[in-house]
């Protein structure tokens, strides 16, 4: 299955002007057909994504550079999944920061900080 780290290094190759928009979109459906059985909710958020910009360009609601600038945007946003105890915990940075939890997450002891003088 594709991985977020290809989806964004096409996307990367299309800004760079690498690849034209036809091919990006020719490799995005070949390679995300059957994204929705992908275990990597961040994978089909960005492929989702990818697809509804690319549907408002074709319908004509966005330009090609609006196009472009809002690919930049998801190219700023890393999601991130990470087991914390018996929970899954999701963070997104970028733009937006948010935290989303699956279910209860039990974190170990915390560890206090104290600077240290010199």
């Amino acid at each position: 299955m594709v991985s977020e780290n290809a989806i964004r290094e096409r996307l990367m190759s299309y800004l760079l002007d690498e690849i034209s928009l036809a091919e990006l979109e020719e490799w995005l459906v070949s390679e995300s057909w059957d994204v929705h059985k992908h275990r990597d909710q961040g994978v089909q958020d960005l492929v989702y994504g990818i697809e509804l910009l690319l549907a408002e360009h074709s319908s004509g609601h966005r330009t090609e550079e609006e196009l472009r600038e809002e690919f930049r945007k998801l190219l700023s946003t890393v999601h991130v999944q990470a087991s914390l105890g018996p929970g899954q915990a999701t963070f997104t940075t970028g733009s937006s920061s948010t935290v989303t939890r699956d279910e209860s997450v039990t974190l170990g002891p915390v560890l206090q900080w104290e600077p240290v003088s010199r």
